[in-house]
């Protein structure tokens, strides 16, 4: 049994630096239809739906919890952002 969460293509891997500033890592990963996110020393707000992310809105993730997208509209509209300090967004993405 493989460890590959992706069924198909396995496109890349990154460390996305996350501060106060929002970020919006994939709008250049048009093909990806999957990405596995996973958040490391802070937790993150973050959105899908092209709206910017701020430190009283988007969905609250703490470190050393995991985010999943699906579909390529979804991680197109991901942005993100850290309201205290910088935290890390591990990301690996591909096709399903």
């Amino acid at each position: 049994m493989s460890n590959n969460v992706f069924a198909e293509h396995y496109f890349g891997f990154s460390a996305l630096a996350v501060g106060t500033t929002n970020v919006s890592p994939f709008t250049a990963f048009s093909s990806a239809t999957y990405a596995f996110l996973s958040v490391e020393g802070s937790a993150i707000r973050y959105r899908v739906d092209g709206v910017s992310a701020a430190s009283g809105s988007g969905h609250l993730v703490a470190a050393a919890q995991t985010i999943t997208l699906i579909g390529a509209d979804t991680i197109k509209g991901f942005n993100a952002i850290c309201p205290t300090v910088t935290g890390t967004v591990m990301a690996s993405w591909g096709e399903r």
